[in-house]
């Protein structure tokens, strides 16, 4: 069915999309709601930004009665956000299932995805160990993407960046790539594997500058641990960069000048000098 010929799809019932949720579905659904509280609690994804997803497990065509354009016998899915819902108030109907490209398995729903779901479905082809991805807005992932002039954030000193899988201490680097902001996101999406060929993989994350991070992990609760640790290493970064030091060895980069500029700074503000 053609873009331009909306009346002639039919619209789906609750009841009939319902009964396409699975217990792994559900159980993603309110894993991710629940996600959404806690991120936008934090101030993470403000008005209706972001997106969230979870793997799913593949269907045998004949498990399921999903839409016939899915000629595949087995199809790999997720579950996704739909476009333009707070992340704070997300309920089970506030999703739907698409394959790995992107369409979504049952036609004639009222909601749709978000052009951003491209990219989770990239990553989730790009690694059989990504299981849940978490896209957010913060100001740190927003700022600093924007004013780091290389392709690539790096992040070492800090205790913090053991709270990401695979990282055994603070003095290795933690690394995410930066990409440039597209409203393309086919573009992106493209990017982002020829940059995963590039580095051999990817870890945690990555970012877009001027636009936010993704996030991911192997189920909801680690991308929900990975996105609290990055977010709290880009929180430290941003101040960092605030206090002017460059590097979070503060002993030799934060200078008493650079102290007591940024002390005025606040004396000046609270007391309007």
């Amino acid at each position: 069915m053609s873009a331009d010929q909306p009346s002639r799809e039919p619209q789906a019932s609750p009841s009939n999309v319902r009964r396409h949720w699975d217990d792994t579905s559900a159980s993603a659904r309110r894993a991710l709601s629940d996600a959404g509280r806690w991120i936008d609690a934090r101030g993470w994804c403000p008005a209706t930004g972001g997106n969230f997803s979870s793997r799913l497990p593949s269907l045998r065509r004949d498990q399921s009665d999903l839409v016939e354009t899915q000629p595949e016998s087995v199809i790999q899915r997720c579950v996704v956000t739909a476009s333009g819902r707070h992340k704070g108030a997300l309920t089970e109907s506030d999703y739907l299932e698409v394959d790995l490209f992107g369409a979504p398995l049952v036609s004639g729903l009222t909601v749709r995805p978000s052009a951003e779901t491209l990219v989770h479905v990239m990553l989730y082809r790009l690694s059989p160990e990504i299981g849940a991805i978490l896209h957010t807005h913060s100001i740190p992932n927003t700022v600093l993407s924007l004013i780091e002039p290389t392709s690539r954030l790096t992040i070492e000193g800090f205790e913090m960046q053991k709270s990401l899988s695979g990282q055994q201490d603070h003095t290795t680097p933690t690394t995410l790539e930066i990409f440039d902001n597209t409203q393309d996101m086919e573009a992106l999406a493209r990017e982002v594997k020829a940059r995963w060929a590039l580095r051999e993989g990817l870890r945690w994350g990555l970012l877009v500058r001027g636009h936010g991070v993704y996030v991911w992990g192997r189920d909801i609760d680690e991308a929900r641990r990975h996105l609290e640790g990055v977010e709290f290493l880009l929180s430290c970064m941003l101040e960092l960069e605030r206090l002017g030091a460059s590097h979070p060895d503060i002993e030799s980069q934060v200078t008493p000048q650079s102290c007591l500029t940024a002390l005025l700074a606040v004396l000046c503000e609270r007391w309007k000098f």
